[in-house]
Protein backbone atom coordinates (compact mmCIF):
# COMPACT_ATOMS: atom_id res chain seq x y z
CA UNK A 1 0.00 0.00 0.00
CA UNK A 2 1.03 3.66 -0.60
CA UNK A 3 0.71 4.27 3.51
CA UNK A 4 4.22 5.69 3.29
CA UNK A 5 3.38 8.40 0.90
CA UNK A 6 0.24 9.86 3.45
CA UNK A 7 0.54 12.81 5.73
CA UNK A 8 1.10 11.52 9.41
CA UNK A 9 -3.09 12.42 10.60
CA UNK A 10 -4.18 10.51 7.46
CA UNK A 11 -1.85 7.82 8.52
CA UNK A 12 -2.97 7.51 12.24
CA UNK A 13 -6.16 7.91 11.36
CA UNK A 14 -5.84 4.44 9.11
CA UNK A 15 -4.16 2.87 12.06
CA UNK A 16 -6.42 3.60 14.16
CA UNK A 17 -9.02 2.00 12.35
CA UNK A 18 -6.87 -1.07 11.48
CA UNK A 19 -6.26 -1.59 15.31
CA UNK A 20 -9.65 -0.39 16.90
CA UNK A 21 -11.44 -2.30 14.18
CA UNK A 22 -9.50 -5.01 12.70
CA UNK A 23 -7.01 -6.54 15.10
CA UNK A 24 -10.09 -6.59 17.81
CA UNK A 25 -12.32 -8.81 15.09
CA UNK A 26 -9.53 -11.21 13.99
CA UNK A 27 -8.58 -11.79 17.64
CA UNK A 28 -12.38 -12.33 18.77
CA UNK A 29 -12.27 -14.93 15.90
CA UNK A 30 -9.14 -16.64 16.88
CA UNK A 31 -10.68 -16.93 20.57
CA UNK A 32 -13.84 -18.52 19.42
CA UNK A 33 -12.07 -21.49 17.43
CA UNK A 34 -11.14 -23.23 20.86
CA UNK A 35 -15.09 -22.49 21.96
CA UNK A 36 -16.83 -23.44 19.02
CA UNK A 37 -16.17 -26.76 17.39
CA UNK A 38 -18.42 -26.41 14.43
CA UNK A 39 -16.03 -26.10 10.85
CA UNK A 40 -19.18 -24.59 9.28
CA UNK A 41 -19.82 -22.30 11.78
CA UNK A 42 -16.28 -21.26 11.77
CA UNK A 43 -16.10 -21.24 8.59
CA UNK A 44 -18.97 -18.83 8.33
CA UNK A 45 -17.16 -16.52 10.68
CA UNK A 46 -14.41 -16.28 8.76
CA UNK A 47 -15.84 -15.22 6.14
CA UNK A 48 -17.57 -12.36 8.03
CA UNK A 49 -14.47 -11.48 8.90
CA UNK A 50 -13.06 -11.29 5.97
CA UNK A 51 -15.88 -9.11 4.92
CA UNK A 52 -15.56 -7.28 7.31
CA UNK A 53 -11.61 -6.24 6.64
CA UNK A 54 -12.97 -5.57 3.05
CA UNK A 55 -15.25 -3.15 4.55
CA UNK A 56 -13.08 -1.30 6.60
CA UNK A 57 -10.64 -1.29 3.71
CA UNK A 58 -13.81 0.59 2.10
CA UNK A 59 -14.32 3.12 4.84
CA UNK A 60 -11.11 4.03 4.99
CA UNK A 61 -10.79 5.51 1.64
CA UNK A 62 -13.39 8.12 3.18
CA UNK A 63 -10.09 9.32 4.83
CA UNK A 64 -7.45 9.29 1.74
CA UNK A 65 -6.63 12.41 -0.60
CA UNK A 66 -8.54 11.49 -3.43
CA UNK A 67 -5.30 10.92 -5.90
CA UNK A 68 -4.75 7.80 -3.23
CA UNK A 69 -7.62 6.11 -3.14
CA UNK A 70 -7.32 3.78 -5.93
CA UNK A 71 -4.46 2.15 -3.64
CA UNK A 72 -7.07 0.38 -1.40
CA UNK A 73 -9.04 -0.95 -4.04
CA UNK A 74 -5.78 -2.91 -4.67
CA UNK A 75 -6.40 -4.13 -1.16
CA UNK A 76 -9.89 -5.28 -1.77
CA UNK A 77 -8.47 -7.27 -4.66
CA UNK A 78 -6.13 -8.65 -2.93
CA UNK A 79 -8.61 -9.83 0.04
CA UNK A 80 -10.95 -11.51 -2.60
CA UNK A 81 -7.85 -13.12 -3.98
CA UNK A 82 -7.03 -14.57 0.01
CA UNK A 83 -10.65 -15.62 0.18
CA UNK A 84 -10.63 -18.05 -2.65
CA UNK A 85 -7.08 -19.15 -2.00
CA UNK A 86 -8.05 -20.31 1.64
CA UNK A 87 -11.82 -20.68 1.67
CA UNK A 88 -14.22 -23.66 0.50
CA UNK A 89 -15.54 -22.90 -2.81
CA UNK A 90 -19.59 -21.98 -1.11
CA UNK A 91 -17.54 -19.49 1.48
CA UNK A 92 -15.24 -17.80 -1.02
CA UNK A 93 -18.42 -17.38 -2.80
CA UNK A 94 -20.19 -15.52 -0.32
CA UNK A 95 -17.16 -13.17 1.13
CA UNK A 96 -15.99 -12.95 -2.48
CA UNK A 97 -19.35 -11.77 -3.66
CA UNK A 98 -20.26 -9.81 -0.94
CA UNK A 99 -17.57 -7.88 -0.17
CA UNK A 100 -17.69 -7.01 -4.31
CA UNK A 101 -21.05 -6.06 -3.92
CA UNK A 102 -20.59 -3.59 -0.98
CA UNK A 103 -17.86 -2.05 -3.20
CA UNK A 104 -20.62 -1.25 -5.32
CA UNK A 105 -22.75 0.12 -3.37
CA UNK A 106 -20.09 1.91 -0.95
CA UNK A 107 -18.55 3.30 -3.92
CA UNK A 108 -20.20 6.49 -4.17
CA UNK A 109 -20.39 7.59 -0.63
CA UNK A 110 -17.07 6.16 0.38
CA UNK A 111 -14.76 5.83 -2.63
CA UNK A 112 -15.81 9.06 -4.71
CA UNK A 113 -13.59 8.10 -7.56
CA UNK A 114 -14.18 9.27 -11.13
CA UNK A 115 -16.96 7.22 -13.07
CA UNK A 116 -13.91 6.17 -15.76
CA UNK A 117 -12.09 4.47 -13.18
CA UNK A 118 -15.03 3.37 -10.96
CA UNK A 119 -16.35 1.58 -13.92
CA UNK A 120 -13.07 0.06 -14.46
CA UNK A 121 -12.40 -1.03 -10.70
CA UNK A 122 -15.76 -2.76 -11.44
CA UNK A 123 -15.26 -4.78 -14.39
CA UNK A 124 -12.01 -5.77 -12.88
CA UNK A 125 -13.59 -7.08 -9.94
CA UNK A 126 -16.01 -9.00 -11.94
CA UNK A 127 -13.61 -10.99 -14.16
CA UNK A 128 -11.73 -11.66 -11.31
CA UNK A 129 -14.05 -13.24 -9.14
CA UNK A 130 -15.20 -15.03 -12.84
CA UNK A 131 -11.63 -16.44 -12.86
CA UNK A 132 -11.43 -16.97 -9.18
CA UNK A 133 -14.65 -18.81 -9.09
CA UNK A 134 -13.23 -21.12 -11.72
CA UNK A 135 -10.12 -22.07 -10.16
CA UNK A 136 -11.62 -22.35 -6.70
CA UNK A 137 -14.14 -25.17 -8.33
CA UNK A 138 -11.46 -26.68 -9.81
CA UNK A 139 -9.47 -26.58 -6.25
CA UNK A 140 -12.22 -27.70 -4.69
CA UNK A 141 -13.43 -30.63 -6.88
CA UNK A 142 -10.11 -31.87 -7.24
CA UNK A 143 -9.80 -31.80 -3.74
CA UNK A 144 -12.83 -33.53 -2.97
CA UNK A 145 -11.77 -36.64 -5.45
CA UNK A 146 -8.10 -36.99 -4.11
CA UNK A 147 -9.98 -37.40 -0.60
CA UNK A 148 -12.77 -40.12 -1.95
CA UNK A 149 -10.15 -41.67 -3.95
CA UNK A 150 -7.82 -42.16 -0.64
CA UNK A 151 -11.03 -43.43 1.37
CA UNK A 152 -11.73 -46.02 -2.11
CA UNK A 153 -8.41 -46.95 -2.33
CA UNK A 154 -7.91 -47.08 1.89
CA UNK A 155 -10.93 -49.65 1.88
CA UNK A 156 -10.41 -51.42 -1.65
CA UNK A 157 -6.83 -52.28 0.12
CA UNK A 158 -8.73 -53.24 3.37
CA UNK A 159 -10.93 -55.32 1.75
CA UNK A 160 -8.77 -57.04 -0.27
CA UNK A 161 -6.68 -57.91 2.97
CA UNK A 162 -9.46 -59.34 4.53
CA UNK A 163 -10.03 -61.27 1.68
CA UNK A 164 -6.31 -62.46 1.87
CA UNK A 165 -7.25 -63.98 4.73
CA UNK A 166 -10.68 -66.00 4.06
CA UNK A 167 -10.73 -69.01 2.53
CA UNK A 168 -12.77 -69.02 -0.75
CA UNK A 169 -14.12 -72.26 -0.20
CA UNK A 170 -15.44 -72.16 3.36
CA UNK A 171 -15.30 -68.85 4.51
CA UNK A 172 -13.70 -69.42 7.56
CA UNK A 173 -9.70 -67.90 8.18
CA UNK A 174 -7.33 -69.75 5.44
CA UNK A 175 -3.50 -70.92 6.48
CA UNK A 176 -2.14 -67.52 5.79
CA UNK A 177 -4.75 -65.62 8.74
CA UNK A 178 -3.71 -69.18 11.48
CA UNK A 179 -0.17 -68.72 10.67
CA UNK A 180 -0.23 -65.08 11.61
CA UNK A 181 -2.28 -65.36 14.50
CA UNK A 182 -0.70 -68.32 15.75
CA UNK A 183 2.55 -66.46 15.90
CA UNK A 184 0.91 -63.66 17.84
CA UNK A 185 -0.87 -66.07 20.61
CA UNK A 186 2.36 -67.83 20.59
CA UNK A 187 4.13 -64.99 21.74
CA UNK A 188 1.37 -64.26 24.20
CA UNK A 189 1.18 -67.42 26.08
CA UNK A 190 4.97 -67.02 26.22
CA UNK A 191 4.81 -63.42 28.19
CA UNK A 192 1.87 -64.43 30.40
CA UNK A 193 3.33 -68.20 30.46
CA UNK A 194 -0.30 -69.57 30.27
CA UNK A 195 -0.83 -72.74 28.28
CA UNK A 196 -1.63 -72.43 24.50
CA UNK A 197 -3.51 -75.83 23.02
CA UNK A 198 -3.34 -76.66 19.21
CA UNK A 199 -6.09 -79.05 17.66
CA UNK A 200 -5.68 -80.54 14.44
CA UNK A 201 -8.98 -82.14 12.47
CA UNK A 202 -9.17 -84.34 9.21
CA UNK A 203 -12.50 -85.51 7.64
CA UNK A 204 -12.02 -89.42 7.96
CA UNK A 205 -11.77 -91.07 4.46
CA UNK A 206 -12.98 -87.70 2.76
CA UNK A 207 -10.85 -88.74 -0.41
CA UNK A 208 -13.32 -91.73 -0.44
CA UNK A 209 -16.15 -89.49 -0.07
CA UNK A 210 -14.91 -87.33 -3.11
CA UNK A 211 -14.58 -90.22 -4.88
CA UNK A 212 -17.87 -91.89 -4.66
CA UNK A 213 -20.09 -88.74 -4.23
CA UNK A 214 -18.36 -86.27 -6.16
CA UNK A 215 -16.20 -83.45 -5.63
CA UNK A 216 -19.24 -80.49 -5.19
CA UNK A 217 -20.75 -82.72 -2.53
CA UNK A 218 -17.47 -82.78 -0.99
CA UNK A 219 -16.89 -79.22 -1.36
CA UNK A 220 -20.60 -78.51 0.67
CA UNK A 221 -18.83 -81.12 3.32
CA UNK A 222 -16.21 -78.49 4.20
CA UNK A 223 -18.24 -75.92 4.61
CA UNK A 224 -20.34 -77.93 6.39
CA UNK A 225 -17.63 -79.19 8.70
CA UNK A 226 -15.99 -75.62 9.11
CA UNK A 227 -19.32 -73.94 10.16
CA UNK A 228 -19.88 -77.08 13.09
CA UNK A 229 -16.45 -76.74 14.07
CA UNK A 230 -17.23 -72.82 14.23
CA UNK A 231 -20.21 -73.20 16.08
CA UNK A 232 -18.25 -75.15 18.99
CA UNK A 233 -15.97 -72.80 20.03
CA UNK A 234 -15.42 -69.32 22.14
CA UNK A 235 -15.82 -66.76 19.64
CA UNK A 236 -13.87 -64.15 21.13
CA UNK A 237 -10.82 -66.39 21.60
CA UNK A 238 -10.46 -69.35 20.05
CA UNK A 239 -9.32 -69.54 16.12
CA UNK A 240 -10.04 -72.25 13.80
CA UNK A 241 -8.66 -72.22 9.93
CA UNK A 242 -8.93 -74.43 7.28
CA UNK A 243 -5.13 -75.80 7.44
CA UNK A 244 -5.62 -77.87 3.45
CA UNK A 245 -7.47 -80.11 2.13
CA UNK A 246 -10.03 -81.88 4.42
CA UNK A 247 -7.43 -80.74 7.25
CA UNK A 248 -8.64 -77.67 9.86
CA UNK A 249 -6.36 -76.28 12.75
CA UNK A 250 -8.17 -74.42 15.93
CA UNK A 251 -6.02 -72.16 18.38
CA UNK A 252 -7.29 -72.47 22.34
CA UNK A 253 -5.42 -69.56 23.58
CA UNK A 254 -5.13 -70.40 27.70
CA UNK A 255 -6.47 -73.48 27.18
CA UNK A 256 -4.98 -76.31 28.88
CA UNK A 257 -5.28 -79.98 27.72
CA UNK A 258 -8.57 -80.99 29.86
CA UNK A 259 -9.99 -77.87 28.46
CA UNK A 260 -8.94 -78.37 25.12
CA UNK A 261 -10.08 -82.08 24.88
CA UNK A 262 -13.55 -80.87 26.03
CA UNK A 263 -13.57 -78.96 22.91
CA UNK A 264 -12.31 -81.54 20.86
CA UNK A 265 -14.91 -83.85 22.29
CA UNK A 266 -17.54 -81.53 21.17
CA UNK A 267 -16.37 -80.80 18.05
CA UNK A 268 -16.15 -84.24 16.90
CA UNK A 269 -19.98 -85.19 18.80
CA UNK A 270 -21.32 -82.68 17.01
CA UNK A 271 -20.18 -83.25 13.58
CA UNK A 272 -20.59 -86.67 14.06
CA UNK A 273 -24.51 -86.01 15.37
CA UNK A 274 -24.95 -84.32 12.14
CA UNK A 275 -24.91 -87.48 10.19
CA UNK A 276 -24.24 -86.49 6.75
CA UNK A 277 -24.15 -89.60 4.44
CA UNK A 278 -20.80 -91.03 3.77
CA UNK A 279 -21.04 -94.33 1.81
CA UNK A 280 -17.42 -95.30 1.30
CA UNK A 281 -16.49 -94.31 5.42
CA UNK A 282 -14.93 -97.48 7.03
CA UNK A 283 -15.74 -96.64 10.44
CA UNK A 284 -19.34 -95.12 10.20
CA UNK A 285 -21.94 -94.64 8.00
CA UNK A 286 -21.69 -90.62 8.52
CA UNK A 287 -18.80 -88.18 8.24
CA UNK A 288 -16.42 -87.96 11.11
CA UNK A 289 -13.19 -86.36 12.26
CA UNK A 290 -10.23 -87.16 14.04
CA UNK A 291 -9.14 -84.89 16.10
CA UNK A 292 -4.92 -84.67 17.42
CA UNK A 293 -4.57 -82.28 20.38
CA UNK A 294 -1.14 -81.06 21.83
CA UNK A 295 -0.90 -78.69 24.77
CA UNK A 296 2.27 -76.61 25.70
CA UNK A 297 3.69 -73.57 28.09
CA UNK A 298 5.94 -71.92 25.85
CA UNK A 299 9.40 -71.34 27.30
CA UNK A 300 11.95 -68.84 25.71
CA UNK A 301 13.31 -69.23 22.58
CA UNK A 302 10.62 -72.64 22.26
CA UNK A 303 9.71 -72.60 18.56
CA UNK A 304 5.68 -72.55 18.16
CA UNK A 305 6.61 -75.45 15.09
CA UNK A 306 6.72 -77.94 18.23
CA UNK A 307 3.33 -77.50 19.16
CA UNK A 308 2.45 -77.88 15.54
CA UNK A 309 4.42 -81.22 15.27
CA UNK A 310 3.17 -82.63 18.25
CA UNK A 311 -1.11 -82.03 17.45
CA UNK A 312 -0.06 -83.77 13.72
CA UNK A 313 1.53 -86.52 15.40
CA UNK A 314 -1.34 -86.99 18.05
CA UNK A 315 -3.80 -86.70 14.84
CA UNK A 316 -1.34 -89.38 13.53
CA UNK A 317 -1.94 -91.46 16.45
CA UNK A 318 -5.87 -90.62 16.28
CA UNK A 319 -5.95 -92.00 12.34
CA UNK A 320 -3.63 -95.37 13.65
CA UNK A 321 -6.76 -96.06 16.97
CA UNK A 322 -8.99 -96.30 14.04
CA UNK A 323 -10.24 -92.73 13.20
CA UNK A 324 -13.57 -90.96 14.63
CA UNK A 325 -11.60 -89.95 18.03
CA UNK A 326 -9.32 -87.41 19.61
CA UNK A 327 -6.14 -88.37 20.83
CA UNK A 328 -3.63 -85.95 23.27
CA UNK A 329 -0.34 -85.74 22.37
CA UNK A 330 1.44 -87.65 25.16
CA UNK A 331 3.76 -85.03 26.73
CA UNK A 332 1.36 -82.44 26.31
CA UNK A 333 3.41 -80.34 28.63
CA UNK A 334 6.83 -79.05 28.01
Amino acid sequence: MADIFLPIDVKKTLLLIDFGLVLPAGILLFLLTYRIKNVNILELLFSILIIFVGLVNIIQCYFLPEGSRQWLFFGISLIILFSYAFQRFKYAIFSSLSLSLFYILMADLFIRLDKNTLLANILFLTVENLISVFCSYLKERTFIRDILLSVFTSQSNNELKILSYIDGLTGIPNRRFFEEQFEREWKRAMRTKRPISLLMIDIDFFKNFNDTLGHLEGDWVLREVARIISENLRKDMDIVARYGGEEFVVVLPETDAKEAKEVAERIRKAIESRCIEHPSSKVSKCVTVSIGIATITPEENQSKEILIKRADEALYEAKRKGRNRVEVFAKSES
